[in-house]
């Protein structure tokens, strides 16, 4: 088994510590809770906007288990701000 050290994607930098090559940043899944804080609406709302495809729907991360990436409801959050500073 290789060392913890060599199992991750490194390179090294110019002033010799190493960093990480897929340092990406991370879009983490968020709960209809949350989801529902960030739109400031109820949850009928939320559900009746899902089904009639005003907002995407969840993923599905298991049986019981949905939600959103963030940049998914950024991007949707963006997008509305959009619309109305334009009027369309």
């Amino acid at each position: 088994m290789d060392p913890p050290s060599q199992s991750l994607k490194q390179k090294q930098t110019e002033n010799g510590i190493a960093s990480r090559v897929d340092a990406s940043p991370i879009d983490p899944v968020l709960r209809r809770q949350v989801v529902r804080e960030m739109l400031g609406v109820a949850n009928s709302t939320l559900h009746v906007w899902i089904k009639d495809g005003r907002f995407p729907p969840p993923l599905e991360l298991g049986p019981r288990v949905r939600g959103w990436r963030r940049s998914v409801v950024e991007d949707y959050l963006e997008n509305c701000a959009k619309v109305s500073t334009t009027g369309q």
